[in-house]
């Protein structure tokens, strides 16, 4: 082990200051510097829809299973997205090594709130048949390595798979109730946005740190993601942490909106 990576396993607070009170932060980026983003559609063949996305190391892959199932009784003309995040201690030794952890459970809930706050899909266009015959979308999400802003990953990791879903021709008869699916005819699902979530760290009250890594979401007083679409806030989520002043908080919000845009021009180049 080198003497930095000593001093940064023996005391990780002070190494992240003793860089950002040089204007740096340990992995050599700005502040406001969001690290290097990938994405690859239709990663997986078997899929309706999928997604690879790598942020600096944070890689989630994500896979969308569509099924047919009876609707929901008390609303009969809508389907579900269902959507389910992966991880294990595969991806970061902070997490459990098997079974289903808390940390999956909370963050698959957040994924799914997004998802609805945002609108970018409307229920409706799930339905086939009203009270007889809906979509349901299985979106399973597997992180395959956290160092950081996993939420963003996985929001973009399942939007990118919502833009590549196609989803097959299905005829249903009322009458005899047999439904018939044609593969061969596919149809994209239509979205009306897409979710671009982005995370943000304050360390001692007074740093603003974008796209944080997992050694700095290890020592943050605050963490903060806010999701935006079309250039509008959908959905916050602040893990506990203090409040945060109305200025960083504005700030905050036009980094989120300028990193939207963005993402939006990768995905619009895919």
């Amino acid at each position: 082990m080198s003497q930095e990576n000593l001093f940064k396993a023996i005391n990780p607070v002070k190494f992240v200051l003793d860089h950002l009170e040089k204007n740096v932060r340990p992995d050599g980026r700005e502040f406001n510097e969001f690290r290097a983003t990938i994405i690859n559609k239709d990663s997986i063949s078997r899929a309706e829809g999928s997604a690879l996305v790598k942020i600096g190391n944070t890689t989630v892959l994500c896979g969308i299973k569509a099924e047919l199932a009876e609707p929901d009784n008390i609303d009969q003309n809508i389907g579900f997205i269902v959507p389910n995040i992966e991880l294990s201690k595969l991806c970061s030794p902070k997490y459990r090594a098997i079974g289903v952890s808390v940390d999956s459970q909370v963050m698959s809930q957040t994924i799914f709130n997004i998802i609805v706050n945002s609108e970018c899909i409307d229920p409706a266009d799930l339905c086939i048949a009203k009270g007889k015959l809906v979509w349901v979308l299985y979106c399973d999400l597997v992180c395959l390595d956290d160092d950081g802003s996993v939420l963003d990953v996985a929001i973009l990791a399942l939007s990118t798979a919502l833009k590549s879903l196609k989803l097959p021709k299905v005829d249903f008869d009322i009458d005899t109730k047999v439904i018939k699916v044609n593969d061969k005819i596919r149809s994209p699902l239509k979205l009306k946005c897409l979710p671009v979530a982005s995370s943000f760290i304050i360390f001692e009250n007074d740093y603003l740190l974008v796209d944080p890594s997992s050694d700095e979401e290890n020592i943050a007083d605050t963490t903060v993601t806010v999701s935006t679409s079309d250039g509008k806030i959908n959905y916050i989520h602040q893990p506990g942490g203090n409040s945060i002043e109305p200025a960083k908080f504005d700030n905050i919000v036009r980094q989120a909106i300028n990193r939207e845009k963005y993402i939006k021009s990768l995905l619009d180049s895919i």
